[in-house]
């Protein structure tokens, strides 16, 4: 019979907690990013009475508080892959991005905004 390790175990208990922790605060910052996104993307189809301005300081401090938090959520993350196959548990995969295939895709060109043709004049 394989003899336990109770330090792999527990180490693996404690990460898999902070991996939780790490992964909701990570989720919290993104979704906070996408609502000011969205604040500066939001038409209702009518005629705008008013433009959100663009708050570059806030999506800057928002987009360094993912970086933080990601980089600790994947230190912590490897961290847990090397204890887990001592501790008999499964690794957690982790996702490639998309930006890969994303690159693969050819721009459209820009034939320039409707009616700019008419300014020009």
């Amino acid at each position: 019979m394989t003899e336990l390790n109770f330090e792999a175990i527990g180490r693996c208990k404690v990460l898999r907690e902070k991996i939780e922790a790490l992964h909701t605060r990570r989720h919290q910052c993104v979704y906070k990013l996408r609502d000011e996104t969205s604040r500066l993307t939001f038409s209702d189809g009518h005629l705008i009475p008013e433009i959100a301005e663009f708050d570059r300081d806030l999506m800057q401090s928002q987009m360094k508080d993912i970086a933080l938090v990601d980089s600790d959520l994947m230190h912590t993350v490897h961290e847990f892959n090397i204890w887990c196959q001592e501790a008999g548990e499964p690794s957690i995969k982790l996702n490639p991005s998309t930006k890969k295939e994303l690159e693969k895709l050819k721009p459209l060109p820009f034939g320039g905004f409707p009616g700019s043709a008419l300014l020009r004049r």
